[in-house]
């Protein structure tokens, strides 16, 4: 039972530094955004653990697939990765490897956004 109290709340803890992010971005608090960004990340990886930790089947061949088109926007990065952590909240009680499945990807796409946080201004590769 503590596991499934730490998971819900790990889920509302992305919510909530999804949110954080947006404010900072929108106050154009560079720092505070990469922060809450990483934060995000973290939490998702701690999902995407302790789904695995409960599923049986040992089949990761979904991460192999491409993910989703990269998108630059990042207003619809972070609506994407809502998405499929909605998707995943919704299903982990009933469908862990789903749950599991939607959190990886949300978790992939974070990294995207990571990724285009550490790059230095005017770069594009």
């Amino acid at each position: 039972m503590a596991s499934k109290d730490k998971l819900a709340a790990a889920f509302r803890r992305v919510e909530s530094r999804l949110s954080e992010a947006e404010m900072a971005r929108s106050t154009e608090d560079a720092a505070k955004l990469s922060q809450k960004i990483w934060e995000a990340g973290a939490d998702l990886e701690y999902i995407t653990f302790m789904l695995r930790l409960s599923l049986e089947d040992t089949d990761d061949s979904w991460q192999k697939k491409s993910m989703a088109p990269k998108v630059s926007d990042f207003e619809k990065e972070i609506s994407e990765v809502r998405r499929l952590l909605k998707e995943a909240c919704s299903a982990w009680r009933t469908n862990p490897k789903e749950a599991y499945v939607k959190a990886g990807l949300a978790r992939g796409v974070m990294l995207r956004v990571e990724g285009v946080l550490r790059k230095p201004a005017g770069r594009d590769n």
